[in-house]
């Protein structure tokens, strides 16, 4: 064990070291040693989406740190020295203590700005607020309820059912491969990818995201609102 811990510290020093870096932030979606973490911030360069899976290996930073599925983090993106095109993460800190939802829940779930809340195939009788946090939503969970994301932070749901509104404001919005029974509206967002989702409703972008806008391959049983900039 102690000589992968220094294995690992010498091979995250020589990524950082030889190779261009990018500042970024995520949510641990698999932990330990080796694992993956879902992209919810980066600064400009890196050439991986937000919402995307950024894979990390033998990553012990100092003090050691191994991820641990649902925190929140911040890293360096910087090209993967094995995989030709890809990207990987180092320099891994935590900076929220995140948690993990797996079960069935009946009560409102609630992400206040510094906590950090991933639901992992679990159904949700209830409704979901992002209030300034971050919430990741995966793995083929069922929100029976409401999902409000405000107050500058971060809502990703991919490849689950939601049955009830999504309203987002002042956020970062990632929502890929979802089946939503309801309309879904954006007013004020820094960011938003609504791509390839079924949406029995409205889907309304009331405003130019300041960081990017897509969206794209959606099938909308209902009037699609939205600025130019944000169509394919």
């Amino acid at each position: 064990m102690r000589r992968v811990l220094i294995f690992s510290g010498i091979f995250a020093a020589f990524l950082a070291i030889s190779l261009p870096a990018h500042a970024a932030k995520g949510i641990v979606l698999s932990g330990g040693g080796s694992g993956s973490i879902l992209l919810t911030e980066k600064g400009s360069g890196a050439i991986s989406e937000l919402g995307n899976g950024i894979e990390y290996r033998f990553e012990i930073p100092d003090p050691p740190y191994f991820p641990r599925v649902s925190d929140g983090v911040r890293f360096d993106i910087v090209p993967d020295p094995i995989r030709p095109g890809q990207e990987m993460a180092i320099n891994i800190v935590r900076e929220i203590e995140g948690t993990l939802i797996t079960t069935p829940q009946s009560n409102p779930i609630t992400s206040n700005a510094g906590q950090s809340v991933l639901i992992q195939g679990a159904q949700i009788n209830g409704k979901i607020t992002v209030n300034g946090g971050s919430i990741v939503i995966v793995g083929g969970s069922v929100i029976d309820g409401k999902v409000d994301c405000g107050n500058n932070g971060t809502l990703a749901v991919l490849g689950c059912r939601i049955s009830g509104k999504l309203d987002s404001r002042t956020n970062n919005l990632l929502v890929g491969r979802n089946s939503i029974v309801g309309p879904v509206t954006s007013e004020g967002d820094r960011f938003i990818s609504i791509r390839n989702c079924t949406i029995e409703g409205k889907l309304e972008i009331k405003s130019t995201p300041t960081e990017g806008c897509s969206i794209g391959g959606n099938t909308v049983n209902g009037k699609i609102v939205a600025p130019a900039t944000c169509t394919p």
